[in-house]
């Protein structure tokens, strides 16, 4: 899909682990030529398991209060497996709308694939798309229903 050559000026940053965040750099490079999109992929330290862990899927809502200061964009996007299968809650229980009060911005889930985290950051409905993707949170949480 064609690109718009300008948004309403925003700054958004993208959240992951340590781990995808220069992958994914790369691959959001080209909305980098999008005229008033500020646009940057921070990788977040796993401050609640350790900074060995360098996944996008063990961050919590400390790590994001730990890595992400208030006020410092318009638009925090998460990794949709940071949050509990088909909820808003991070695994720590922050739920997202209590990160938004926190830090001041609005926080979303990017969309589980790399086309649904565009539109995302393009100021598309991101409640039109699905918030959460298929992860051991979702085994987890569908296990404990099984005994």
């Amino acid at each position: 899909p064609d690109l718009p050559l300008e948004v309403s000026p925003r700054r958004i940053i993208v959240a992951t682990g340590t781990l995808f965040a220069s992958s994914l750099k790369i691959a959001l490079d080209p909305l980098s030529q999008i005229r008033g999109l500020e646009l940057e992929v921070r990788a977040v330290p796993n401050k609640t398991f350790g900074e060995a862990t360098t996944v996008a899927g063990l961050l919590t809502g400390r790590c994001m209060r730990h890595g992400i200061k208030p006020a410092e964009a318009d638009l925090l996007i998460v990794p949709p497996t940071t949050l509990r299968y088909g909820t808003e809650l991070m695994l720590d229980d922050v739920s997202l709308s209590e990160l938004a009060l926190e830090l001041k911005m609005k926080v979303v889930s990017g969309g589980s694939t790399l086309g649904q985290l565009a539109k995302v950051i393009l100021g598309e409905s991101a409640s039109s798309l699905p918030q959460f993707g298929y992860s051991t949170h979702a085994l987890k949480e569908s296990s404990r229903g099984q005994a």
